[in-house]
């Protein structure tokens, strides 16, 4: 992906969804424990900035940035820095140009990359590509995994852990995109798995229920 088509000149200018974009391009790029090119790595290196923390990401330098897989079993990139050492970076931080994350989007979102591999072998399950609301033909590059109402992923993560629980430093502790603490996850991905109720729909019947039900 050339930087020019996000549009801007400068790249902390660059659109939070060209830089989604750009990351998801590197993860279908390069095979696990290959390290981005000279070209990525520069792009990588200009966008780091935008990250709410950049400097703790960078650490005391960083020699490369490879594909790797999380303790999740999830593909994302990781930072090899001069020591040695290697820390994950989302590409959804970096995206928000320096606006750290609240505590309640940190666990929500660690609950959404808990609940991925379900969502995916849901995905990968199934045998008709149609939205299952509009029945339109949708291959698996035009649709999207929907948790159905009443359940969604909203108020399936209620149903798990209603806020007054989540001050707890046990729960709000997030190492970049996942519980810090293994045995939560497994915890929230069983109640995912027994609670949601997942279908197959277009991304126009998608946009659509998002905006119709708060997700």
């Amino acid at each position: 992906m050339n930087p020019a088509n996000a549009g801007n000149t400068h790249e902390l200018d660059w659109k939070p969804a060209w830089v989604m974009k750009w990351g998801s391009s590197m993860l279908q790029k390069y095979a696990v424990g290959e390290r981005l090119s000279a070209e990525d790595l520069g792009t990588f290196l200009r966008l780091l900035p935008r990250h709410h923390a950049a400097a703790e990401k960078e650490g005391p330098g960083v020699a490369g940035v490879e594909k790797g897989v999380n303790s999740w079993s999830q593909h994302c990139l990781f930072i090899v820095r001069v020591d040695g050492s290697v820390v994950t970076v989302g590409t959804k931080w970096i995206a928000r140009k320096g606006t750290p994350p609240s505590p309640h989007e940190c666990f929500a979102y660690a609950c959404r990359e808990t609940a991925k591999p379900s969502t995916r072998a849901f995905r990968d399950s199934l045998g008709a590509w149609a939205c299952q609301l509009c029945g339109a033909p949708t291959p698996r590059s035009a649709g999207e995994v929907d948790h159905a109402h009443p359940i969604t992923f909203k108020s399936l993560i209620d149903g798990w852990l209603p806020h007054e629980r989540r001050d707890s430093a046990l729960f709000t502790a997030v190492w970049g995109e996942e519980f810090s603490e293994r045995w939560v996850a497994e915890w929230f991905r069983r109640h995912h798995d027994s609670t949601a109720r997942l279908r197959w729909l277009c991304k126009p019947c998608h946009k659509n229920e998002s905006r119709r039900i708060d997700r």
